[in-house]
């Protein structure tokens, strides 16, 4: 029943999108110049007093303004939750908040324009690097899940991609591509070597976590165990409860022993 009311409403949307859009195009401006002219007009009302809250030196107060305002948001973030871990500002929530954005609000007023660009570039780098790394996380991922048992398989895997990342650092004309793909056939070359060895740390892996599901079960039926007999103890229905106890200290034991496994 949900799933045909959320279909409905999905088909009623993209409906009225559709009719909107129709009768626009005969009667009124297109969609496109009415979603421009509301983002004109957010923008309008927004620079002014964003350009008051920042501001800036030597005359370029109303440049980056969106990217001040996202490092603002970004650092009233970071400043709410460190407080938040200060006895002082636990249960002030109110005086949280007012040094949460007074804070980053000083600070964006006095940060230079050098400043602001150099940190846009370590973003920038940021989202190079992770952006480049990904297919190489996920081609990674993917060798070690199809070839975990076969060795070969693997290096040839590896040799194809290396062949892929080759041909793409010789033939391209740029050169932030080049060195991103450089540096990837690089790391290719470094898991081909180390392949190996590689395998037996993640298959090293996979047998802790299994151990350690094993060890929480042996846990859990412990202290079912040990549950049961404490109930007997307190109905009287245990036959010994001197014994009783002797083996809930017992049990215990062999949980401590099992905790320091895990």
């Amino acid at each position: 029943m949900k799933r045909n009311s959320l279909f409905v409403l999905v088909f009623a949307f993209l409906f009225s999108i559709l009719s909107i859009s129709f009768a626009s195009a005969a009667y009124f401006p297109s969609v496109r110049s009415l979603s421009q002219s509301v983002v004109d007009s957010y923008v309008d009302v927004g620079e002014p007093i964003l350009q008051a809250l920042f501001g800036g030196y030597g005359g370029w107060s109303g440049f980056l303004l969106f990217e001040r305002f996202l490092i603002f948001l970004l650092l009233v973030a970071i400043v709410y939750v460190v407080i938040g871990r200060v006895p002082l500002f636990q249960s002030q929530k109110t005086v949280r908040w007012v040094v949460a954005i007074v804070v980053p609000l000083i600070s964006m007023r006095f940060v230079n324009y050098d400043q602001i660009t150099a940190l846009m570039q370590q973003y920038q780098l940021l989202a190079i690097v992770l952006s480049s790394a990904l297919p190489f996380l996920i081609f990674f991922y993917f060798v070690h899940r199809i070839g975990g048992d076969y060795p070969i398989m693997r290096k040839v895997l590896w040799i194809f991609f290396m062949a892929v990342y080759a041909g793409l650092w010789t033939t391209t004309a740029s050169d932030s591509q080049s060195t991103i793909f450089f540096w990837t056939l690089v790391a290719a070359v470094i898991f081909l070597i180390f392949d190996k060895r590689i395998e037996m740390y993640i298959s090293a892996k996979e047998f802790a976590k299994r151990e350690r599901w094993s060890i929480n079960s042996k846990i859990a039926d412990i202290n079912d165990r040990i549950s049961k007999i404490n109930d007997q103890v307190v109905k009287g229905t245990h036959p010994n409860p001197k014994e009783a106890r002797k083996e809930i200290r017992e049990l215990e034991l062999q949980k401590s022993y099992l905790n320091r496994q895990i």
